[in-house]
């Protein structure tokens, strides 16, 4: 199969993932209603509207008497100059906005995740069926429930993270590694810890796994060719901070020193939050822990 034809290919499967999303999803997305859900209906429809009105970042708003019962706005500065977030904020009406973006990464997650299955050598077929499997997650679905949309935003990067590590294993080049510390470093200001820190796990625990396996199935040099990847990786990292860095560090100290979630906590309590390690089974189990909001006008739906 010539490149042309392999691009044709990918082409065709990237515009069904877009068509599918606006089928499945097309009650959301056509619509003049905002969503109903928690964390939009108390929080983010106010922030966003605000800023759709008098387009100011969200930190010129340093507090906030509607969100929440009130609440300090400054954290969401660097998220509302994200240039995907000022398309959402900008382009298209509040109350849809939420939709569109959710169901947009959504559909980009499982492109994303089908392009990571090619790359380490999946059919056509079988990439398709795991980007579908990706995008209609049922624990990334339902996120939706609850508005929680940058939980959305971080699972759909996820494969495009893993992608460019896996390519920087394969091609044993330096840029590919430097992609992946930046898309790290980009999403963090999505402010959404919790998720981050899963991620940057993920990327540990696969980059150790990568790096022993490399050393096991290489002839020759193996020790110099995991050395170089060892230090690609390492930058990698370095990368992830330099850029979080002027919005990791002001979290950190706020974390450790005025949180309700800083010391002295029991670990129950610390855990209760959000995203907690039983949150896992609900990948193998979905609504394990039931629906987090019913639908006030039909307690029988989501």
């Amino acid at each position: 199969m010539t490149h042309n034809q392999k691009k044709y290919n990918t082409l065709i499967i990237c515009l069904f993932f877009i068509s599918l999303s606006l089928i499945l999803y097309n009650k959301l997305l056509f619509t003049n209603e905002v969503m109903n859900a928690k964390d939009i209906l108390a929080d983010h429809y106010y922030g966003r509207n605000g800023f759709h009105q008098y387009y100011v970042p969200f930190s010129q708003f340093l507090w906030s008497n509607v969100k929440l019962l009130g609440t300090d706005e400054s954290h969401t500065y660097f998220t509302s100059i994200l240039p995907d977030m000022l398309f959402f904020l900008k382009v298209l009406p509040v109350a849809p906005s939420f939709a569109w973006q959710m169901v947009t990464f959504l559909c980009l997650g499982g492109i994303f995740m089908y392009l990571y299955c090619r790359l380490l050598g999946l059919s056509y077929f079988g990439s398709m069926i795991a980007g579908l499997f990706f995008m209609m997650s049922s624990e990334a679905v339902t996120y939706m429930n609850a508005g929680h949309y940058t939980k959305i935003i971080f699972i759909s990067y996820m494969p495009l993270i893993l992608y460019f590590i896996e390519k920087g294993f394969q091609e044993k080049k330096l840029f590919n590694f430097l992609i992946s510390g930046a898309i790290l470093g980009y999403i963090f200001f999505y402010k959404h810890e919790q998720m981050l820190f899963y991620i940057c796990l993920l990327v540990a625990y696969y980059t150790i796994f990568r790096l022993y396996y490399i050393y096991k199935e290489e002839p020759s040099d193996k020790f110099k060719i995991v050395k170089k990847l060892f230090w690609f990786s390492f930058i990698m990292t370095m990368i992830f901070f330099a850029i979080s860095a002027c919005g990791l560090l002001p979290t950190l100290n706020w974390g450790l020193k005025h949180s309700e979630r800083s010391g002295g906590v029991a670990y129950d309590f610390a855990i209760s939050w959000s995203m907690p390690p039983e949150e896992l089974f609900g990948y193998l189990f979905p609504k394990i822990f039931g629906l987090s909001v019913p639908n006030m006008l039909d307690p029988g739906k989501i």
